[in-house]
């Protein structure tokens, strides 16, 4: 019995884990690629997550779908957001740290933002998979996490291949290397952080469309968000996407046993905990960049 609690407990942490990259993802290629310390990426995801509640409620959407449909407005809302930050940072030298107080200052204004359109108060919305659990064997997984694992390996994969075989995804690459060496090839740094933006933006959307599926929201749970996408992304090695899904899951798994062995109000500290540890024996994560 109490190995089959581990097992689960072991398997359920891989599902979250894979939720935990979905979640990342942006902060991956915004802070590792672009070199643009969005602090306030947390908040843009849980801002898609109430826009995807409307969208659910209004059309009778799965909050998935709801999350994918948002993706290109993302995009766009992250290209408009680059287009400011270039002009009040990059344009006149400033380091990334200066863009800081432009993140804090959004994470701030989208927690009131949302908190004054849709109440502080927690909102959900009915999915026929919400309270379904998939059994197989003696393991008894939530099919709500089962989607968003597999939502979020898509996306950690879809994006591989963009940054991997596109030439839009090789130059985010490259100018996350040296920017100087790109424009020297005749492409503009400014327009690739542009399409890196506009991508990191759009995967929030998708993001907030699975937390949805999780569970209830409410507008100050990005604070709690903040310290298990940087474990992750440092974990995982900044820039690197596939570091992100292993960061994750190890994060899911450590939090899941965890909880067994010391309970739940421990986990939230095992974040933390890798985060230093990381930063202490290992720098660079996992994978590096």
């Amino acid at each position: 019995m109490a190995f089959d609690l581990v097992l689960e407990s072991i398997a359920t942490g891989l599902l979250v884990g894979g939720f935990y990259a979905a979640l990342s993802l942006g902060l991956t290629i915004s802070l590792g690629l672009t070199d643009i310390a969005n602090v306030a990426h947390p908040a843009f995801i849980f801002l898609g997550a109430y826009l995807a509640l409307a969208l659910s409620q209004a059309f009778h959407l799965d909050p998935i779908v709801s999350g994918m449909v948002l993706v290109l407005p993302f995009y766009f809302l992250g290209n408009a957001l680059y287009l400011f930050y270039n002009r009040a940072f990059e344009r006149r030298g400033e380091s990334s740290l200066a863009g800081l107080v432009l993140f804090f200052g959004l994470l701030i204004l989208l927690e009131v933002g949302m908190a004054s359109e849709f109440g502080v108060g927690l909102k959900a919305i009915y999915s026929p998979y919400g309270s379904v659990a998939l059994n197989i064997g003696p393991l008894s997984l939530p099919l709500r996490f089962v989607y968003s694992f597999v939502a979020g390996v898509a996306a950690v994969v879809l994006l591989q291949l963009f940054l991997t075989k596109t030439f839009q995804g090789r130059a985010i690459r490259a100018v996350a290397q040296d920017a100087q060496a790109l424009s020297l090839m005749g492409a503009k740094p400014a327009t690739v952080k542009l399409i890196a933006t506009g991508v990191s933006m759009a995967t929030a959307a998708l993001a907030g469309g699975l937390i949805l599926a999780v569970g209830p929201i409410s507008p100050y749970q990005d604070r709690l968000l903040i310290g298990r996408v940087f474990a992750v992304v440092v974990l995982g090695g900044s820039g690197s996407v596939l570091g992100t899904l292993l960061g994750g899951i190890l994060l899911g798994v450590s939090e899941n046993i965890t909880t067994i062995y010391l309970g739940a109000g421990w986990s939230l500290a095992v974040s933390a905990v890798i985060l230093l540890a990381v930063l202490a024996l290992r720098p660079s994560g996992i994978l590096r960049r």
